[in-house]
């Protein structure tokens, strides 16, 4: 068997497996009950959709890393290069969380941990926006450049 056709086959049969596995973890939280037993299926669903997307992740990464380590080993480098600068953004918006108490909220204030990953989150999101935002810029005055060149 080719590698691409093996390949194809072994995301096929992962993401069937995994799709089996939520089903399954869905039937089961209905049959049983979400709100019975103080909640315990509905712990055990989210639980279990935190693991099936994290070896989602992990085994397409993988996958895709072994794939790419066969037909493009350059691209692979520039895969390494794309992820360690996603790294250094997390790392800086991290940083530059301040992980304050929320200000006019009247609830129960989130431990300092969680409040600075929602605000890292929230760097991050106005990085990706900013990331947008230039690359349209950019795109824009590029075409109007090399329009002019021809």
């Amino acid at each position: 068997m080719q590698t691409g056709k093996l390949l194809n086959t072994i995301f096929k049969v992962l993401c069937w497996v995994i799709i089996a596995l939520g089903v399954g973890i869905v039937i089961l939280g209905f049959l049983k009950g979400f709100t019975e037993n103080d909640g315990h299926y509905t712990d055990v669903l989210l639980k279990t959709t935190y693991w099936l997307f994290g070896i989602t992740l992990v085994s397409f990464l993988v996958l895709g890393l072994i794939l790419g380590l066969l037909n493009n080993p350059k691209g692979v480098l520039k895969l390494a290069i794309f992820i360690l600068l996603i790294g250094a953004f997390a790392l800086i918006a991290y940083i530059l969380a301040p992980g304050k108490e929320l200000i006019g909220y009247l609830g129960e204030q989130p431990t300092p941990g969680v409040s600075k990953l929602a605000d890292a989150t929230l760097y991050l999101t106005y990085f990706a926006v900013a990331g947008v935002v230039l690359a349209i810029v950019v795109g824009g005055v590029y075409r109007l450049i090399s329009g002019f060149k021809k």
